[in-house]
């Protein structure tokens, strides 16, 4: 367990408020298509058709716990119970228990959405399909399963050799999460289960599962979980996504012009890389662009 919690004091422990402090918690992933092709000629195409900021982290009970102070308690009379439900009241485990109203509404309220299940199959993927988020072979101790023998979460972004290239946690393990759009069923399917809804990666009480697979037949298998949306789990929760353009522009006044801002600035512009680069220089050109977004072009361009 001492690996685990000295992963996860790796965090920043930036002012939660700020907008700043938001953008250093989003990762940014370019558009771009994930085929993943079964043996029977079927195709299934994944994809991120925009520049998208996806969160590093599984939404965290500390950060579930500040919305509730303002959360419309008409959404869910029960809500102000749910941390009843958690074993511990630890603030840095994944939220949990959320039905996907709920996680919409938590989204909206950071205007933001949930990802669809195509986008986070792209995002969790890549380009190349790869099966895992950190590569194409199995690896152990990269994310909190069942393998692992905890019977709980643990704190968000606790496993730093299973991020994604683009940095981005837990895309397996610790808590399955919620997903907008199911992927159209191979072959078509009951119909009862295509009103289901998804939760995708696996959690703390599943096995490690691949993002995807073939079944013996040799049928694209998209390993998820089938969920009536009013449904509640221990182990389901939740991250949010945002287009990258839409929100770079809206929030760079508030992204500040200090020498200290512009350090952070470009030191998320270095770890989201070259893929960051056309759209930063789209927006450094634009009238009227804030030094903000220079110093994230200048950081993306090394």
């Amino acid at each position: 367990m001492s690996l685990l919690a000295l992963a996860a004091c790796d965090r920043p422990e930036a002012d939660p408020t700020t907008v700043l402090a938001g953008l250093d918690a989003l990762a940014f992933v370019p558009p771009g298509e994930c085929r993943l092709l079964g043996r029977d000629g079927n195709e299934i195409l994944c994809e991120t058709r925009m520049p998208l900021l996806v969160e590093r982290y599984e939404v965290s009970r500390a950060e579930w716990d500040r919305w509730m102070q303002t959360a419309d308690a008409a959404l869910a009379p029960e809500l102000p119970a749910l941390p009843e439900a958690w074993p511990e009241a630890v603030p840095t485990w994944p939220v949990s228990g959320v039905t996907l109203v709920e996680a919409r509404a938590f989204a909206a309220s950071r205007g933001m959405r949930l990802p669809t299940a195509s986008e986070w199959i792209r995002i969790a993927a890549g380009t190349r399909a790869q099966p895992w988020p950190w590569g194409l072979a199995r690896a152990s101790a990269v994310a909190n399963t069942a393998e692992l023998g905890l019977g709980r979460p643990v704190p968000v972004g606790a496993f730093e050799q299973g991020a994604s290239p683009d940095s981005v946690y837990d895309l397996l393990g610790n808590v399955a999460e919620w997903v907008d759009e199911p992927l159209p069923l191979v072959g078509g399917g009951d119909a009862e289960v295509r009103s289901l809804a998804w939760a995708l990666g696996g959690s703390y009480a599943t096995r490690l599962w691949k993002i995807h697979e073939l079944d013996p037949a040799g049928r694209i298998a998209v390993v998820h979980v089938d969920l009536d949306p009013h449904a509640r789990a221990l182990d389901v929760g939740l991250r949010c996504v945002v287009d990258a353009r839409a929100w770079l522009a809206a929030n760079a006044p508030e992204l500040g012009a200090t020498a200290r801002e512009r350090d952070g600035l470009r030191r998320i512009g270095a770890r989201w890389g070259r893929d960051a680069v056309p759209l930063l220089e789209e927006l450094v050109l634009a009238p009227g662009a804030r030094t903000s977004l220079r110093w994230l072009l200048e950081g993306a361009r090394g």
